[in-house]
This record gives structure tokens, C-alpha cells and sequence, in this order.
């Protein structure tokens, strides 16, 4: 059987599970396949629709269910001799989302019928169709709260420890997305190996030939976490013109006319806000500054033991305004002049544009440091395979001990400022209320 070939449904369900039978078959299920914005439903559809959809699209490389490989286009492809149905190719897109909508929806559907079939009070069928419902909304909430917390650890990672990891993959991300890959690869067969990197030039610039106005590909990316077996990696890795992107980066280079040498990403546009410490220092000088005012308008207003309960003193209309900050009174603490108020309204609305400013900053220093990683991957490809210093020979494994890209010096400055800035406001806080419950049992 050629290469060329399209297989079945039923011969892509078979690599589907020999896929994931392999040593590494976890593994290339994780790259091809990965985990949504909740992190517990897949982004993709199942591997044997992949390996379908991938053989519609003239994608697929394919000898046996045993020895095959799945090729992904640039990001701005589109072209080929065939192409997938809509559904297929609906159903990958969005299958995330299919799986988070369908089940309770179907649950809902489900505990309706139910409902309206029962007769109108309590019994065996109304409570089934209130647990269908409970169902339903337990599994909502369970993938909103996913949402949520993944979101949070992964800003954690990236803005705040700088994981060189996670910067690592995304610089491999921006270049995959100007490049074929080879995303998925499984041979039993190592000797079909030798004849792969050929196989998936002429299958690429095939499809580019029959796109009009597409420039001539260049080199391909082959994903080493994509290779589901021992033997194909083996092979793969000593066969001549297959380079590695980095000592730590587990990519390799399948070099079109014999030599490895990558274009650099676009960085696009840089734009990362400054001014944040000058913002700080702002909001410090007008709470400093106003709280002996507010203490002044609410002393004037107040009558004997309505005073205890008034921001009449510097330190308590300071501690009402550091209150203030998060939108709301402190315990037992409150103004009632309108000046207080509106100046409280605005300290408030001052937090919010500051915080806001804060974490857009730290956002864009972020995506800062990422469009780097790409580019210095790059550089240091081309560098190491032109023969300089430090040159990445073809054939040479990963090695995963090996240290990986450092973040950008100085890229933690903003999360630093954050901290520092969060650490002082903790502590007025907290001196602010000793020092106010100190005063009040003095008197």
C-alpha cells in the first residue's frame, strides 16, 4: 500500500488504538489532542476522526493502521486535492464545545419530558427529573470552576514564575504556525522510516503546487512528542538533513534542500504600558492627603456617640479610605457627608482603573516575552546549524535534563510591583485597624 492511499474509517479507528497503545501513545495524544479551557475535556475531536479528517485532506501519509503519519498545514493554508466534509471538520473545531453543551442539555431535555409526563406533585418521576436537572447544573458548574482555576494557575505560570517551559512551547507554537508539521507519527516498521522525510516533502509541496499563488514550503517540523513509538523516534533521529530545534526542545527539523535554516517569526507589535510605579505613588499621595478632609467633614456633622462611628480622626478616615480601595466600609466604620462619600466613590473607582492597569501590563509583558521565545529558538537553530558554536547535529536525541531557555531579564519587575504593592496595602490595612481599636479603648 502507497502512501497515498485512503484508508477507512474503520482502518482509522485501528491506528487510533494502536496509537495509544504505543510507549509514547499517551503522550502524542496530549500533543495532537489537547486539553480545552477547562482542562478536563479534550480541544479536538477522537484520534480516529482526526486520522479520518487528516486522509480526506490529503494530509495523511499512510502505509498500514501500524505505520502512518498526520501532517498539519501553516496557519494561514488552505488548499488540497480533497477536502473533509463540513461536519468532519465542524465537529473537530468545536468539539469542546459540543461537550461541554450537549450533556446538559440533553440532561435538561431529558428531566422535562419527565416532568411534564408525571403527574403534578411530588413522585418518583418528579424527583428523577429534579436530580436530572441537579445533573445538569453540577456539571456546569464543575467545568466553570475548572475554567476558572486553570485560568488562574496558568497567568501563575506564565506572569508571575516565568516557567521557561511553558515560554519554551509557546515559541514552538508561533513557529508551527508558519510551517508544515508532522504531529502524529506511529511505524512498526522502522525501515518505512528512511523514507519519510522524502515522503513528506513531496506530499507538501504536492499540496502547495495545487494551491495557485502559495510560495514554495519550506522546512518541516516534526514533533518528537508526536512520534508514539521507540522505534520511529530511534530511527527518525540519526536519519541525515533531520536536525533538533534545541538541545531542550523535543522538535525536529526535516530539512527541505539539505539545509536547516528557519525564518524568524514576527514578533508583531510591542507595546507594554509603562508608568505603573508613578500610578501607585499617585494613589498613596491622594489617600494620604484627603483623609485628614474627610475627617474634618464627618467631625463637623457629628454629635456624641454618633462619632464613634465616624471616620472623625486622620488614622480612621485613613483606614475608611484604605477600606475604600475594595469598594465597601469597613466594620463599624462608615461616612455620611456627601464630600466623604463621593471622595470614597472615587478612591474606589481610582482602584479599579489602577488594578486594571496593573494586570493589563503585566498581560502585555507577558505576550512580550512570548513573541521572543519563537525567535530566539530560531536564531539559535540557524546559528548551531550553519556550524557555529554549539551546533545541534542531526541525529542527536533530546536530552530533557538539559537547561532549559531562562525567562527575559527583567520580565518580573511588573509581578514584583504587583506583590510589593499588595504586601503594603495588607499592612496599612492591618495597622490602621490595631492602631483605630487601640484608640477606642483608650477612650
Amino acid at each position: 500500500m502507497s502512501s497515498s492511499a485512503v484508508p477507512s474509517f474503520s482502518d482509522c479507528r485501528q491506528a487510533a488504538h494502536l496509537v495509544r497503545r504505543a510507549e509514547y501513545g499517551r503522550e502524542a495524544l496530549n500533543l495532537v489532542r489537547p486539553r480545552g479551557v477547562s482542562g478536563l475535556i479534550r480541544a479536538r475531536a477522537p484520534l480516529s476522526v482526526l486520522i479520518y479528517r487528516a486522509a480526506r485532506e490529503d494530509r495523511l501519509l499512510w502505509w498500514s493502521p501500524s505505520d502512518f503519519a498526520v501532517l498539519e498545514p501553516p496557519a494561514d493554508f488552505a488548499g488540497g486535492s480533497r477536502s473533509a466534509p463540513r461536519w468532519l471538520r465542524l465537529l473537530d473545531r468545536w468539539w469542546d464545545l459540543l461537550i461541554f453543551l450537549l450533556p446538559p442539555v440533553v440532561l435538561l431535555a431529558v428531566a422535562g419530558i419527565i416532568a411534564l409526563s408525571g403527574p403534578g406533585r411530588v413522585s418518583i418521576l418528579f424527583l428523577t427529573a429534579l436530580g436530572f436537572s441537579l445533573t445538569a447544573v453540577m456539571y456546569v458548574v464543575v467545568l466553570m470552576v475548572a475554567v476558572v482555576v486553570r485560568g488562574f494557575l496558568w497567568l501563575y505560570r506564565i506572569l508571575i514564575v516565568g516557567r521557561s517551559r511553558e515560554l519554551t512551547e509557546l515559541g514552538v507554537e508561533q513557529i508551527s504556525a508558519d510551517h508544515w508539521t508532522m504531529d502524529l507519527c506511529h511505524f512498526e516498521r522502522s525501515e518505512l522510516v528512511g523514507d519519510l522525510p522524502q515522503e513528506v516533502r513531496d506530499r507538501v509541496s504536492g499540496l502547495h503546487r495545487r494551491t495557485p499563488a502559495r510560495e514554495e514550503p519550506g522546512d518541516v517540523l516534526c514533533m518528537e512528542r508526536g512520534i508514539a513509538n521507540s522505534a520511529a523516534r530511534d530511527a527518525l533521529k540519526h536519519l541525515p538533513g533531520v536536525y533538533k530545534l534545541g538541545p531542550a526542545v523535543p522538535v525536529f527539523v526535516l530539512a527541505g534542500d539539505g539545509s536547516a535554516e528557519l525564518p524568524e517569526p514576527d514578533p508583531g507589535p510591542r507595546k507594554v504600558p509603562s508608568g505603573i510605579s508613578l500610578l501607585l505613588l499617585g494613589m498613596v499621595v491622594v489617600i494620604a492627603t484627603t483623609a485628614q478632609p474627610v475627617a474634618d467633614w464627618e467631625r463637623a456633622v457629628c454629635r456624641g456617640e454618633d462619632c464613634r462611628e465616624r471616620p472623625v480622626t486622620y488614622w480612621d478616615a485613613l483606614y475608611w479610605l484604605l477600606n475604600r480601595l475594595s469598594g465597601g466600609d469597613p466594620e463599624g466604620l462608615g461616612a455620611v457627608t456627601f464630600q466623604a462619600r463621593s471622595l470614597g466613590l472615587l478612591v474606589t473607582l481610582m482602584s479599579v482603573v489602577v488594578v486594571g492597569w496593573v494586570v493589563t501590563s503585566l498581560l502585555q509583558q507577558s505576550v512580550a516575552r512570548t513573541r521572543d521565545a519563537g525567535r530566539e529558538l530560531v536564531r539559535s537553530f540557524n546559528e548551531s546549524a550553519s556550524g557555529s558554536p554549539g551546533q545541534v547535529a542531526a541525529g542527536v536525541p533530546a536530552d530533557p535534563t538539559s537547561a532549559a531557555p531562562a525567562a527575559t531579564p527583567g520580565s518580573v519587575h511588573g509581578p514584583q510591583l504587583l506583590a510589593v504593592f499588595a504586601a503594603g496595602l495588607t499592612i496599612g490595612l492591618l495597622a490602621s485597624r490595631a492602631l483605630r481599636r487601640t484608640l477606642t479603648r483608650r477612650e
